[in-house]
């Protein structure tokens, strides 16, 4: 079926553009879109006609990617790993095994972290700046060196000991 068209005219008022005309056409394949978009400063009459076509699939990928891409440039990321004790002794405790090379990290948050992130040796895996609670993010984000332990972070859920891996952004 073949698109029809709707051309806006130029207002009677010369300070203000027209609204953008869209036209559609009824095939399930694609969007037929005319937009006029009409330039009008107090002594110019002038009108410019953009036309596109877009696949429903197009948008939906164009809308993913503007997202992501959005999404990545606005915050930080990073991947880090945890491991949570009720304790803050506990925490220490284990803070000391890991420094003096007695245990690894990962060994520790398998056997004893109270979180099912510790079956992976406590590995968080990558995340946003936001997506993690006040006090954690603070020290994921803040000036904690890569692949040192922190010390304990209390948050609502226990102690955390944390590892930052890598920063992103």
């Amino acid at each position: 079926m073949p698109a029809t068209s709707t051309q806006s005219s130029i207002p009677s008022n010369p300070t203000k553009a027209s609204q953008p005309s869209k036209t559609t056409s009824h095939s399930s394949k694609s969007l037929s879109l005319n937009i006029n978009i009409a330039f009008l400063p107090s002594h110019h009459s002038q009108s410019h006609t953009h036309s596109c076509r877009v696949s429903p699939l197009g948008r939906k990928r164009s809308h993913l990617y503007r997202n992501q891409y959005h999404r990545s440039k606005r915050m930080a990321r990073a991947v880090a790993s945890h491991i949570l004790v009720s304790t803050e002794a506990e925490a220490l405790e284990l803070k000391k095994e890991i420094d003096a090379g007695v245990s690894s990290f990962a060994d520790l948050a398998k056997q004893k972290s109270q979180c099912p992130s510790g079956r992976a040796g406590g590995s968080l895996g990558e995340f946003g700046q936001g997506d993690m609670v006040p006090e954690f993010d603070a020290v994921v984000f803040g000036d904690i060196e890569l692949g040192k332990v922190s010390e304990p972070v209390k948050t609502q859920f226990g102690y955390h000991l944390l590892i930052v891996e890598k920063r992103i952004g």
